[in-house]
């Protein structure tokens, strides 16, 4: 019955739940159903399917009891410009473009000038209203402007208090004391936000894995900049490829998509082209020509990569962050790249078996392709043939020696069969490779409380801790 409830949150919400949390998602349905006074959880299922039409759900009405559901499910984690330095990457680059050239086209052809961004997976709105306040501070004749900036969430209560303005201390915890004395007013036992701020930003439920974004009251496309963190770290790699094409087709010819850091790690993005900030990887939407398409793509790659070494010792990259930059960055032959984005979407639709046929004929033809080799192992794992996925991986490392992919994999693995030493040297050989792998270090957390070494266990969880304060802090140097 467990397996039947994963499957309807997952194909509505798109939220992936581990086999780690299924007993706690079990506690929520209970809770839900003593609720509802049901008797049995098959009631509860019927009741949830009863009210749900993946596909053709309305976007603005979505039943009450799958918002309870996803209120248990969801966390709703925000506060203001989170994460310094994309939001500084924002301020003093990407806005500013924007704003350059729809400034620019709306002169030359003498109408207004519009400029739209859009915070999928909102929250509570900081993120979207951090964008507003930017906003507010570049553009001085914003009178002038049409002006969409767009918050959507999944979950209804978060827009609900999205659209209050009305925030906790908690919310400002890495905010300066200027902008929050600017922008906001001590309110009872929190602050409120300015009302010319609120009046600038549009809130409303959605949906990103069930919606049509073009059957929206408000029209998404054409959208200059979409913001959308920390939202597919919850998601699995199929549903993540779905989300993105609808993402990718509602940005304008030159928008920007901005992610978590390397959350689209594995992923193929397509009509998108990766640019790499010192602040942060962006994803900027080009639409080039049949004719300078191939002979660009061999100049450009050559260029990137003396850019990527240059700005790899600037930065202190690790290996594998300069690997996985010129990887994410230049492209392959043409048919090698046919192959593998067949394989990929056959691996996205679910079919692993034909997954697999096709990566191996290719590999039969290109024997040191990474992906190919990689993406035969995710299949294998999608069907829980081990042996094969430890055969793959093997052949994935050889290839790539400092890739950490393949790790993930047989590290999963050697846990699922209790070899907890294994999972624990694979998660090692992680951190070593790449010491900022977040995930490596919990996971590592994990299995050091499951041997009841409670003292290692709480090293690798202040590791992680760490890590994502300074991620959410620091801000690079150029």
């Amino acid at each position: 019955m467990i397996q039947q409830f994963t499957e309807i949150i997952e194909g509505y919400t798109g939220l992936h739940v581990r086999k780690q949390d299924l007993s706690l998602l079990w506690q929520k349905i209970q809770v839900r159903m003593r609720v509802l006074k049901l008797a049995s959880p098959e009631q509860y299922y019927q009741y949830l399917a009863s009210h749900l039409d993946i596909g053709k759900t309305d976007f603005l009405k979505v039943h009450h009891e799958w918002q309870q559901l996803i209120q248990l499910l969801t966390t709703g984690e925000s506060y203001f410009f989170r994460d310094r330095g994309q939001f500084r990457l924002l301020r003093q680059q990407l806005l500013p473009e924007l704003i350059r050239e729809r400034s620019h086209y709306a002169a030359a052809h003498g109408i207004k000038p519009s400029l739209r961004l859009w915070s999928a997976g909102c929250s509570t709105g900081e993120e979207a209203y951090s964008l507003a306040i930017l906003v507010h501070q570049l553009i001085p004749d914003l009178a002038n402007w049409n002006l969409l900036i767009l918050g959507t969430d999944i979950n209804a209560a978060a827009i609900a208090k999205a659209k209050e303005g009305f925030y906790s201390s908690w919310s400002f915890r890495t905010l300066d004391e200027e902008t929050q004395a600017k922008y906001f007013r001590a309110h009872r036992d929190g602050w409120k936000l300015d009302e010319q701020i609120c009046k600038m930003v549009t809130f409303a439920p959605g949906n990103l894995v069930t919606d049509h974004f073009s059957d929206f009251q408000i029209n998404l496309s054409h959208i200059d900049l979409i913001i959308c963190r920390n939202v597919f770290i919850y998601f699995t790699s199929e549903v993540i490829a779905k989300v993105l094409k609808k993402l990718g087709g509602a940005l304008s010819s030159d928008g920007y998509l901005m992610t978590g850091h390397a959350e689209l790690h594995g992923q193929t993005v397509e009509c998108l082209q990766t640019k790499i900030f010192p602040e942060s990887f962006v994803y900027q939407r080009c639409d080039y020509t049949l004719e300078r398409k191939q002979p660009a793509a061999v100049d450009r790659s050559k260029t990137i990569k003396t850019q990527l070494n240059t700005q790899a010792t600037n930065l202190d990259w690790t290996p594998f962050q300069l690997d996985y930059a010129i990887a994410s960055t230049t492209t392959t032959s043409p048919s090698k790249q046919d192959t593998l984005s067949e394989a990929e979407k056959c691996f996205c639709k679910g079919d692993y078996r034909d997954t697999i046929q096709i990566a191996q004929r290719a590999i039969a033809q290109n024997q040191h392709s990474f992906e190919l080799h990689h993406l035969t192992a995710q299949a294998y794992a999608s069907l829980g043939e081990n042996d094969q996925v430890k055969y793959y991986c093997e052949k994935a490392i050889v290839i790539n020696p400092l890739a950490i992919s393949p790790y993930y994999l047989l590290a999963h693995i050697a846990r699922e069969q209790g070899q907890l030493e294994q999972a624990k040297n694979m998660l090692k050989r992680i951190i070593y490779l790449d010491p900022t792998a977040i995930t490596a270090y919990l996971e590592l957390s994990s299995l050091y409380t499951q041997e009841g070494d409670v003292s290692r266990a709480k090293k690798m969880q202040a590791s992680a801790l760490e890590l994502m304060q300074q991620s959410a802090l620091e801000v690079p140097a150029r």
